[in-house]
This record gives C-alpha cells, sequence and structure tokens, in this order.
C-alpha cells in the first residue's frame, strides 16, 4: 500500500469544498436587523413629518411657463419640487397627477416647481409636454447643481419644503402627497 502524504492544516485543501452558508445567513441578518431599525426609528409613529434638513436654493439655467421662484416668493409657503426629464416614462406618467395636486392646492398657497437637468435643446420639448399635461407651474431645465444640493438620484423625485423653509418630505418616505400637504398647510406658521 503505498504511503499518502501527511496533510497540512495550515494548506488549503483543494478537495475540499467550503461553505459560505454562514456568512449568507449573518448577512441576511444584519440586513433584517438593518431595515427593522429603519423602519422603527426612521419615521416618526405619530405620523408628523420633521425637518430632514434646510432645503437649498432653487436655481436653474431657465425657465419655461414662468419666472425662476425666489426665496421671497416661497417664504412661508409650503413648495412642491417635482424633479423629472422628457425622457422618464414614469416622470411622464406621474405628470397627470402632478396638474391634480396642483389644481387642488395651488389655489391654497402651495407653490409648485418642476426640474429637469435637461439643457437648452431640450427647451421646445419640455414645453411640449408640459402643456400637453396642463402644467402651469415654472419648470427650471438645466437645474443639475440644484438636484445635486438636494441629493436627487432617482426620477421622478418629489421633494416638499415645509413654511420654515425645511425639506420635510421625498418620495422615499411614502405615504400620500396629498395627505402630506394637508398636514404642512394644517401647521400653520410652525417654524420648527
Amino acid at each position: 500500500m503505498p504511503h499518502e502524504p501527511q496533510m497540512d492544516p495550515d494548506l488549503p485543501n483543494e478537495f475540499r469544498r467550503t461553505s459560505h452558508a454562514g456568512k449568507v445567513f449573518f448577512g441576511l441578518l444584519l440586513l433584517a436587523v438593518g431595515v427593522t431599525a429603519l423602519s422603527w426609528f426612521g419615521k416618526p409613529e405619530d405620523g408628523a413629518l420633521r425637518p430632514q434638513g434646510p432645503a437649498p436654493t432653487i436655481a436653474a439655467a431657465g425657465w419655461v411657463n414662468g419666472e425662476a421662484p425666489t426665496k421671497e416668493s416661497m417664504a412661508g409657503k409650503v413648495v412642491v419640487i417635482d424633479v423629472w426629464a422628457t425622457w422618464c416614462g414614469p416622470c411622464l406618467r406621474a405628470l397627470p397627477h402632478m396638474v391634480d395636486l396642483h389644481d387642488q392646492f395651488a389655489e391654497r398657497g402651495v407653490v409648485f416647481i418642476g426640474l429637469t437637468s435637461e439643457g437648452e435643446e431640450q427647451q421646445a420639448k419640455i414645453q411640449s409636454i408640459l402643456k400637453k399635461a396642463g402644467a402651469r407651474w415654472p419648470n427650471g431645465w438645466g437645474a443639475g447643481p440644484t438636484m445635486q444640493e438636494l441629493r436627487n438620484e432617482y426620477l421622478p423625485w418629489v421633494y416638499v419644503i415645509g413654511k420654515n423653509g425645511q425639506i420635510m418630505w421625498t418620495t422615499a418616505d411614502g405615504g400620500d402627497l396629498s395627505d402630506v400637504l394637508e398636514q404642512l398647510l394644517k401647521q400653520g406658521d410652525s417654524r420648527t
């Protein structure tokens, strides 16, 4: 019988398969704990909206459907910022809903603003889409720097600025935008 070599425990055995099941299980467990913690700490249980940080100055290279908003024109008002693009299918499908919300809330003092990072070469297309949808609020093109300040990563995306100048809600927070606007309008002149 031939002599078999001694196995060195410090060298890997190329014939032995190692299982990563423990690492996968631990990773999934950490993910579950993280998601649970976010649901506990991410949103207030009472449904109240909390400030998420100051809103940046809203700027764009140019505007269609009106003049650029000023700090003075937005001061003390609830502001809805709809970030979109002409090439974004979900953005275009969401536009009629935004028109309905505008029709419902603009007379109550809510300011609506659209922003896109698209440039001047898309201005005619932007105007055409807005006109066809019946969107009558100012839309800024070339708004990439403002979108970066908002930390915008996805389209479409909505930000709501409270009367206090703070971002109070984003699409990531979930829920119904109409309910959010009602809640912010009821807060009166709160400066929290």
